[in-house]
């Protein structure tokens, strides 16, 4: 899996590329880069644009909320995950965006980047019924 990530000044998140499907540790490798360079640039937003599918398993997905807890992941802090959902794996990020809710993560699901966006720059999350993906 590669990744790169920049901090757009004027919006105030820290744009994530990925691509190809990636391990446990290659995951683990990523979020703490992310949440590295959020610290460093005083951001709680991040925008996740995701290609390539994923292949962690369910009991995997289901530590995450674990590993972001370690790395002090607070409530402030929101992903907008824009991805392909013909990818291979697609299901699963349906199954770790309601891991994450359960734990009051906030991680919301796009198929298009400019909503993932005008999510991010609304100041409180919305409902899972106000959501619009």
């Amino acid at each position: 899996m590669d990744w790169t990530i920049e901090y757009n000044e004027k919006e105030k998140i820290l744009f994530v590329k990925t691509s190809g499907a990636g391990t446990w540790d290659e995951n683990k490798k990523l979020c703490e880069e992310v949440f590295a360079a959020a610290r460093k640039n005083r951001t709680h937003r991040f925008l996740v644009q995701h290609t390539g599918g994923i292949k962690l398993s369910i009991v995997e997905i289901d530590r995450i909320p674990d590993l972001l807890e370690k790395m002090d992941v607070c409530a402030e802090d929101r992903a907008a995950l824009v991805y392909d959902p013909a990818s291979r794996g697609s299901t699963m990020l349906t199954f770790l965006k309601n891991v994450l809710y359960l734990r009051s993560y906030h991680l919301q699901l796009f198929t298009d980047i400019d909503k993932a966006v005008a999510w991010l720059k609304i100041e409180t999350p919305a409902s899972p019924d106000e959501r619009e993906n």
